[in-house]
């Protein structure tokens, strides 16, 4: 998978299949061929071998995400939030190296944007507040920050978020 070379890993991913006896097992099955499908282009097949891996509730994050970058991207903002909370959840208790806050504070952006669009603003403002202190200079955040501002009719802090998007655009 690493080197891209989609038919010999799904050969492999098929030949190790048989050797699946538990739940942890099969979770990591579904997210390598899941990881499979994504890099081979085909969405529906990545979406139903992270969705069914993410029925075993596992602590990896990476299949959460996915699924809530896919139905984010297709607007269903509810299947979103409930998989970007699923993806924060399984950074409770863990030491928080730099990487993870990055992440973390994305998964929060992105968690404001659904709770932005099914107009829930208290949520979406406390979304980003955790955001802001997990990743400060995150240069995504200013859309939604720049369309929370302009709903509360703060149209000078919503012109200075969207000059700060003109940095980084």
């Amino acid at each position: 998978l690493s080197r891209k070379e989609i038919s010999q890993a799904a050969s492999k991913l098929e030949q190790l299949r048989k050797y699946i006896e538990t739940d942890a097992d099969k979770t990591a099955w579904l997210f390598f061929m899941g990881l499979l499908n994504e890099l081979a282009g085909n969405r529906e097949q990545m979406l139903s071998c992270y969705t069914y891996a993410n029925e075993y509730e596992h602590r990896f994050y990476l299949p959460y995400m996915k699924v809530a970058k896919f139905h984010l991207d297709g607007q269903l903002y509810d299947l979103a939030e409930e998989n970007y909370r699923a993806a924060i959840r399984c950074f409770d208790g863990t030491g928080l190296d730099g990487q993870a806050k990055l992440l973390l504070g994305s998964a929060y952006t992105n968690l404001a944007t659904c709770l932005t669009m099914m107009h829930r603003r208290e949520e979406a403002e406390a979304a980003l507040v955790t955001s802001r202190t997990l990743y400060p200079n995150a240069p995504g955040r200013a859309v939604i920050e720049a369309i929370l501002a302009a709903l509360s009719g703060n149209r000078a802090q919503a012109d200075a978020y969207l000059s700060l998007l003109q940095t980084h655009a």
